[in-house]
């Protein structure tokens, strides 16, 4: 076997994973720049927690005259800042910082947005509390994030844990509106709304060795799972259609 040429075809897969999750990420951005930005009355400074490769930061950026973006992964951050340089884009800071224990003073952001992030923290509810306490009053908390039915989250979350090691959670949408609520923000308005994603491709994320049997598992779970995600094949691809739901809350005076 041609290891050169082995070696060529995992990076090209792993490439156009890349390129997929990019697409999906930009159109998530962009969604959330139409529907989130027009509900804020003050765009002086905004801080957006645990997305640091920057397609929420970069949004933001083009309507705050200033923008924090933390991470607590250096990787993440380092993409971040080179698509900052590329893009031209000066007011958006990277900070490496657990979402934990932000060194941020109290009410100091207009907007703090958490999207596609909280599944990965170990406590949710002290998060959610230092973004509370960082928030000015009557600040808004945009979170966005997957949404599952309680029976796909139950069956899917060891196959997250398997393909990412940092992943905690995934939440319901019931889970969702009781993690804001009872972290002291008022529910303002909800969207939802639904992105494809090729199995094959989600599974890239994981470690190469075990990819083909994330796929194989994924395609193995109860066919409820099957139904509830729309999975479908085209080709060689293995498709799922997955529900996203973003949530823009007020802070509590």
């Amino acid at each position: 076997m041609d290891m050169d040429k082995v070696h060529v075809q995992s990076q090209t897969i792993k490439e156009k994973s890349f390129s997929e999750r990019e697409k999906a990420h930009m159109k998530a951005s962009d969604i959330f720049e139409q529907r989130a930005i027009p509900h804020f009355n003050n765009l002086n400074k905004s801080l957006d927690v645990g997305k640091s490769n920057g397609y929420t930061g970069f949004a933001l950026a083009k309507h705050f005259k200033k923008v924090v973006s933390i991470d607590s992964n250096p990787g993440s951050l380092k993409i971040g800042e080179n698509k900052a340089l590329e893009k031209n884009i000066k007011n958006i800071q990277f900070l490496l910082m657990d979402a934990h224990r932000l060194k941020f003073p109290d009410k100091l952001f207009d907007v703090v947005t958490c999207r596609a992030a909280i599944h990965h923290f170990d406590n949710p509810d002290e998060v959610l509390s230092e973004i509370h306490r960082v928030l000015k009053t009557d600040g808004f908390f945009v979170i966005m994030d997957f949404c599952f039915s309680e029976t796909t989250r139950n069956l899917i979350a060891p196959l997250a844990m398997v393909r990412e090691n940092d992943f905690k959670k995934y939440y319901t949408f019931h889970e969702w509106c009781d993690l804001i609520e009872n972290n002291g923000f008022l529910i303002d308005t909800i969207y939802t709304y639904t992105l494809p994603r090729v199995v094959q491709e989600w599974a890239a994320a994981g470690p190469e060795e075990i990819q083909n049997r994330i796929v194989d598992a994924f395609l193995g779970l109860d066919e409820k799972v099957h139904k509830e995600l729309r999975l479908q094949k085209k080709g060689n691809k293995d498709i799922i259609t997955y529900r996203i739901v973003e949530i823009i809350a007020r802070k509590k005076g």
